[in-house]
C-alpha cells in the first residue's frame, strides 16, 4: 500500500529510551497512562481522538520524563519529541537537550 497512502489512517511512533509501554530513561510519558491531561501535543490518546473526531491528523507528540514514571506531579526531568516514523529528533545544537523546543524532527 506504502507510506503515502496509508499516512491518511496510520501513525507509527517510535520512543528512544522507553521500555514496554513506559519507564526507561528516555522520556515515557505522553498520555498513555492518564498523565498528560488531554492536550493532543503531549498525549497521544488525546491527538488521536483529534484525529479521529476533527480530521486533524497526529504530528510530533512532545514526550517527558518525570521522577516518578508514574506520578504527574513529579519533578519534570526532560521533553523530547516524539517524531512520526520515519523521522527521528535532531538537537539544534543551541539550548538544553533536556528541552523538547531544541530539537526537530528530521
Amino acid at each position: 500500500m506504502g507510506q503515502r497512502r496509508t499516512a491518511g489512517f496510520v501513525r507509527r511512533y517510535m520512543a528512544p529510551g522507553m521500555e514496554h509501554c513506559f519507564g526507561g530513561p528516555g522520556p515515557s510519558g505522553f498520555g498513555q497512562l492518564g498523565v498528560a491531561g488531554g492536550d493532543a501535543d503531549h498525549d497521544i490518546e488525546a491527538a488521536l481522538e483529534r484525529w479521529v473526531e476533527k480530521g486533524i491528523a497526529p504530528g510530533t507528540i512532545i514526550g517527558a520524563k518525570r521522577g516518578s514514571d508514574f506520578d504527574s506531579a513529579s519533578l519534570l526531568l526532560r521533553t523530547m519529541p516524539i517524531c512520526v516514523w520515519p523521522k527521528v529528533p535532531r538537537y539544534s545544537g543551541k539550548g538544553s537537550t533536556n528541552e523538547a523546543t531544541n530539537f526537530t524532527c528530521y
